[in-house]
């Protein structure tokens, strides 16, 4: 059997695999990083992982370190119901790190240990959804 999709139908298969995935996969990050990236206001985004407030062994929750263009703001409540919209629960970010930018290393990789080091919930640039 030979089954042909036009493009807009192929979207609509992805979506629902998406939505309909176990909690135990992994978290694509260059996925969420490019729908956090739509949001006009942000202009470089990094995903990464902390251990999880809920203790399980093996799991992270997903914190999303996010910068904004110059002479904008960003809104966190907004960021987080973009976020709801657009990706399936399990993707979505647990806090956001607003950060004047994002630090890198010179071959412009995200320091990923400098950000998990810094990292602190009761940060007045940590945000977690209400």
């Amino acid at each position: 059997m030979h089954l042909h999709l036009g493009q807009e139908a192929w979207g609509h298969v992805v979506a629902k695999l998406l939505v309909e995935l176990p909690e135990s996969v992994r978290v694509p990050k260059d996925l969420v990083e490019k729908i956090i990236g739509e949001i006009e206001e942000i202009s470089d985004v990094y995903i990464y992982g902390i251990s999880s407030k809920g203790g399980a062994p093996g799991e992270c929750d997903i914190v999303a370190a996010i910068a904004a263009f110059p002479g904008k703001t960003i809104d966190p409540k907004r960021v987080f119901e973009f976020c709801r919209k657009k990706l399936p629960s399990n993707f979505c970010p647990t806090y956001l790190q607003v950060l004047p930018e994002i630090p890198k290393t010179p071959s412009e990789k995200p320091k990923d240990h400098l950000l998990k080091t810094t990292f602190k919930t009761d940060s007045p640039n940590v945000y977690a959804e209400i």
